[in-house]
């Protein structure tokens, strides 16, 4: 109990400073996963008219997640700091946890500063996002594959030679602990934390959508 109370602090301040970053990675990946969507219902609206601020305002009143919020979030500055679309968007280029979206946003920034037909940059960049996206899923459809053979070899036959080999070495005496001690903390500690491990790495490298 001694020696585990000074580790506490040490893992509270890790927490402090690992959980931010987890949650701004986690933030990148939603708004990377829902963007080509995004920019497709933004060139319709482009198609028919609708001025940049309006963009904006409508996309914000979308259920397209952490993408929608960023909008809200220019939006805010354009009406409540009196900032233009183009300053708004600068600001928004500036504090995206996303290059994709940054990049996208700089992109109608150059769009409209240049005097460009926004409704042929957005379906551009439709087309573009969405090849992004499926190069994604194709890579994580070749690292699914690879993790579950990790997994196989992890939980399903690392265990199985590691209790043959308890066995062995029980019968020689070479053991510091029981075996059913041993074979207690594989099965309940050991095989459970890989299976988490593993469904975590998926979690985290499955594109997200919102």
């Amino acid at each position: 109990m001694l020696l585990i109370l000074p580790v506490l602090p040490l893992c509270t301040l890790v927490g402090f400073i690992v959980y931010p970053l987890f949650k701004q990675f986690d933030r990148k990946d939603k708004i990377d996963g829902i963007l080509p969507f995004a920019a497709g219902y933004l060139s319709t609206l482009a198609g028919v008219g609708v001025p940049p601020d309006k963009l904006f305002e409508s996309l914000a009143r979308q259920n397209m997640g952490e993408v929608s919020k960023e909008a809200k979030n220019i939006v805010e500055d354009m009406y409540f700091l009196g900032l233009d679309v183009l300053t708004a968007l600068k600001r928004a280029v500036e504090r995206s946890p996303s290059k994709l979206f940054a990049e996208f946003l700089e992109g109608i920034r150059v769009t409209l500063l240049s005097g460009g037909v926004l409704r042929r940059y957005l379906e551009d960049q439709t087309k573009r996002l969405m090849k992004i996206r499926e190069e994604k899923e194709n890579e994580f459809n070749k690292s699914l594959n690879v993790m579950g053979e990790i997994y196989v070899v992890l939980v399903v036959l690392a265990p199985l030679l590691f209790i043959v080999l308890l066995i062995s070495l029980g019968e020689t005496g070479g053991l510091f602990l029981p075996i059913p001690v041993v074979l207690i903390l594989i099965s309940y500690f050991l095989i459970p934390f890989a299976s988490l491990l593993m469904v975590g790495l998926i979690d985290m490298s499955m594109p997200k959508e919102e």
